[in-house]
């Protein structure tokens, strides 16, 4: 799996299907993945799970995201994963900041706990053969900005790459994203990072690529209205 000059599909819970994923493929999308799956709901091989992870055979280049609340539950998660088929990467959620996620102590939570952070990353690492990413956001709030520290401690603890959404858990999907904290990110480590946060068109791309110096770069939202986005700014490399 590369990672660097890509442009991915960010994973959106209720968005990326796979039928939503293949039209991205088709706009030209060079890596997609599956929003992101419970590891309980994988574990306890709950159905709308199964055929979420089912559903990547046969697209290129294509991640499973998993959200969860330990170590354990990571790992048992990726065993069954590749029980079922091997993905290009698997990634690792710490950045949902929605309250029903975070609440079970997962996604943007673990944002607040760095040496739990190191034994999940650890671990998953551990039990996949295929590469082990993670999506982080800035921090938790603006007085917990530590995406540099956790994405230290990723890279130490065998990451492949770290996608970074430069907005705190409190900021949701509201102001603007600070891509400084990309740019501080990528250089503190020497594995890929992948810039998400306020694409819209291929000025929004060439911006951040130059001001961050990030190796790929993820879009989200702006995929619901124009999918073509892909081959809006491939057309203009």
């Amino acid at each position: 799996m590369e990672f660097k000059n890509k442009l991915f599909l960010a994973p959106m819970d209720g968005v990326t299907n796979k039928e939503f994923r293949d039209e991205c493929i088709s706009a030209g999308a060079d890596v997609v993945c599956t929003p992101l799956i419970s590891a309980k709901d994988i574990i306890a091989n709950k159905e709308k799970a199964i055929n979420e992870i089912n559903s990547i055979k046969g697209q290129h280049a294509c991640g499973v995201q998993i959200f969860f609340c330990s170590a354990n539950e990571a790992v048992l998660a990726i065993k069954q994963i590749l029980n079922i088929f091997h993905p290009d990467y698997i990634d690792l959620n710490m950045c949902c900041p929605s309250p029903r996620v975070c609440k079970t102590g997962a996604g943007c939570s673990w944002m607040r706990d760095p040496k739990g952070i190191a034994k999940v990353i650890k671990a998953a690492v551990s039990a996949s053969s295929v590469p082990v990413t993670i999506k982080i956001r800035s921090g938790w709030n603006a007085g917990r900005v530590n995406a540099v520290e956790i994405s230290k401690i990723a890279q130490d603890s065998g990451v492949s790459a770290i996608f970074i959404h430069p907005r705190t858990k409190d900021q949701g999907y509201e102001g603007k994203a600070d891509w400084d904290v990309i740019k501080k990110i990528k250089e503190s480590v020497h594995i890929p990072v992948i810039g998400n946060g306020d694409i819209t068109n291929y000025e929004d791309y060439k911006r951040m690529k130059e001001v961050t110096g990030c190796d790929s770069v993820m879009i989200g939202r702006a995929t619901i209205k124009n999918k073509n986005i892909f081959s809006d700014i491939k057309k203009n490399y």
